[in-house]
Protein backbone atom coordinates (compact mmCIF):
# COMPACT_ATOMS: atom_id res chain seq x y z
CA UNK A 1 0.00 0.00 0.00
CA UNK A 2 1.48 3.33 -0.98
CA UNK A 3 0.08 6.81 -0.86
CA UNK A 4 1.46 9.61 -3.03
CA UNK A 5 1.26 13.39 -2.71
CA UNK A 6 -1.50 15.00 -4.79
CA UNK A 7 0.93 16.92 -7.03
CA UNK A 8 3.68 14.32 -7.41
CA UNK A 9 6.67 15.48 -9.51
CA UNK A 10 7.98 13.19 -12.30
CA UNK A 11 11.02 12.07 -10.23
CA UNK A 12 8.71 11.04 -7.39
CA UNK A 13 6.52 9.08 -9.79
CA UNK A 14 9.56 7.27 -11.21
CA UNK A 15 10.76 6.32 -7.72
CA UNK A 16 7.26 5.15 -6.77
CA UNK A 17 6.99 3.04 -9.92
CA UNK A 18 10.40 1.46 -9.28
CA UNK A 19 9.29 0.61 -5.75
CA UNK A 20 6.10 -1.01 -7.05
CA UNK A 21 8.14 -3.09 -9.50
CA UNK A 22 10.36 -4.29 -6.66
CA UNK A 23 7.44 -5.15 -4.40
CA UNK A 24 5.19 -6.82 -7.00
CA UNK A 25 6.91 -10.23 -6.89
CA UNK A 26 6.92 -10.42 -3.07
CA UNK A 27 3.50 -9.06 -2.07
CA UNK A 28 0.02 -10.30 -2.77
CA UNK A 29 -1.42 -6.98 -3.89
CA UNK A 30 -0.54 -3.28 -3.98
CA UNK A 31 -3.42 -0.88 -3.42
CA UNK A 32 -3.50 2.89 -3.39
CA UNK A 33 -6.53 4.17 -1.52
CA UNK A 34 -5.57 7.83 -1.39
CA UNK A 35 -5.83 8.35 2.37
CA UNK A 36 -2.84 7.83 4.62
CA UNK A 37 -5.07 7.92 7.71
CA UNK A 38 -7.29 5.17 6.26
CA UNK A 39 -4.24 3.09 5.31
CA UNK A 40 -2.94 3.27 8.88
CA UNK A 41 -6.37 2.44 10.32
CA UNK A 42 -6.65 -0.58 7.99
CA UNK A 43 -3.36 -1.93 9.34
CA UNK A 44 -4.63 -1.30 12.86
CA UNK A 45 -7.80 -3.33 12.27
CA UNK A 46 -6.05 -6.14 10.37
CA UNK A 47 -7.46 -5.38 6.91
CA UNK A 48 -3.92 -4.71 5.65
CA UNK A 49 -0.58 -6.20 6.69
CA UNK A 50 1.41 -3.08 5.88
CA UNK A 51 1.10 0.44 4.56
CA UNK A 52 3.75 2.71 3.10
CA UNK A 53 3.21 6.45 2.78
CA UNK A 54 5.86 8.30 0.79
CA UNK A 55 6.43 12.02 1.20
CA UNK A 56 3.83 12.29 3.94
CA UNK A 57 2.72 15.28 5.95
CA UNK A 58 2.09 15.14 9.71
CA UNK A 59 -1.58 16.11 9.31
CA UNK A 60 -2.06 13.13 6.97
CA UNK A 61 -0.68 10.50 9.33
CA UNK A 62 -0.85 11.78 12.94
CA UNK A 63 -4.25 10.30 13.86
CA UNK A 64 -3.64 7.06 11.95
CA UNK A 65 -0.25 6.66 13.60
CA UNK A 66 -1.83 6.93 17.03
CA UNK A 67 -4.56 4.41 16.14
CA UNK A 68 -2.08 1.94 14.61
CA UNK A 69 0.27 2.11 17.59
CA UNK A 70 -2.59 1.58 20.02
CA UNK A 71 -3.50 -1.57 18.05
CA UNK A 72 0.08 -2.88 18.36
CA UNK A 73 1.32 -2.06 14.86
CA UNK A 74 4.88 -0.86 14.31
CA UNK A 75 4.94 2.62 12.76
CA UNK A 76 8.43 3.27 11.43
CA UNK A 77 10.53 5.43 9.17
CA UNK A 78 12.75 3.84 6.51
CA UNK A 79 15.63 3.41 8.96
CA UNK A 80 13.44 1.15 11.08
CA UNK A 81 13.20 3.74 13.83
CA UNK A 82 9.85 4.74 15.30
CA UNK A 83 8.03 7.25 13.11
CA UNK A 84 8.16 10.87 14.26
CA UNK A 85 6.61 14.01 12.79
CA UNK A 86 10.01 14.71 11.18
CA UNK A 87 10.02 11.38 9.28
CA UNK A 88 9.73 11.72 5.49
CA UNK A 89 8.16 8.28 5.02
CA UNK A 90 5.80 6.21 7.13
CA UNK A 91 5.86 2.41 7.15
CA UNK A 92 3.04 0.90 9.18
CA UNK A 93 3.36 -2.85 9.78
CA UNK A 94 1.09 -5.32 11.54
CA UNK A 95 2.49 -6.92 14.70
CA UNK A 96 5.07 -9.60 13.94
CA UNK A 97 5.69 -8.52 10.32
CA UNK A 98 8.13 -5.66 10.84
CA UNK A 99 11.32 -7.00 9.27
CA UNK A 100 9.90 -8.37 5.99
CA UNK A 101 8.30 -5.19 4.64
CA UNK A 102 11.14 -3.01 5.92
CA UNK A 103 13.74 -5.14 4.12
CA UNK A 104 11.70 -5.21 0.90
CA UNK A 105 11.02 -1.48 0.84
CA UNK A 106 14.11 0.19 2.26
CA UNK A 107 16.82 -0.64 -0.30
CA UNK A 108 14.85 0.55 -3.32
CA UNK A 109 13.41 3.63 -1.68
CA UNK A 110 16.77 4.76 -0.32
CA UNK A 111 18.50 4.19 -3.67
CA UNK A 112 15.85 6.26 -5.48
CA UNK A 113 16.04 9.03 -2.89
CA UNK A 114 19.81 9.32 -3.36
CA UNK A 115 19.42 10.32 -7.02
Amino acid sequence: MTTAPAQAPPAYNAASFALHQRLAPVVRRIRMLGSAAADLAFVADGTLDASLTLSNRPWDVAAGTFIARQAGAAVLDLDGRPYTLASATTLDVAPGLRDGPLAAIRPQTCKEADR
